[in-house]
């Protein structure tokens, strides 16, 4: 099994490789508005990234305003970005 590290977006820096395929998931549902998603250590073991990695992936969705994070609670998916399409990236 290939690691999200070994995509041929290499040249663009993983977390907004991962700030991307986060913001899709939003954009269709599979996280949705008000729901909880995944901890910071269970993304991190999923796409074989630094925990820091996901973090700063976070960060960017939570600077747009997309989704909150809660110290000992989690992040929930505030709000779905407005006028965006989604976008594929090549992962396994």
């Amino acid at each position: 099994m290939s690691s999200f590290a070994d995509t041929t977006l290499d040249r663009m820096a993983r977390y907004l490789q991962l700030a991307s395929l986060f913001r899709n998931k939003i954009i269709t549902g599979d996280w949705p508005v008000g729901g909880r998603i995944p901890n910071v250590a269970d993304l991190a073991e999923q796409f074989e990234v630094a925990r820091g990695t996901i973090r700063e992936a976070l960060g960017v969705l939570e600077d747009e305003g997309l989704i909150e994070r809660f110290r000992a609670k989690g992040s929930f998916v505030r709000k779905t970005p407005k006028a965006r399409s989604a976008h594929r990236l090549a992962i396994d």
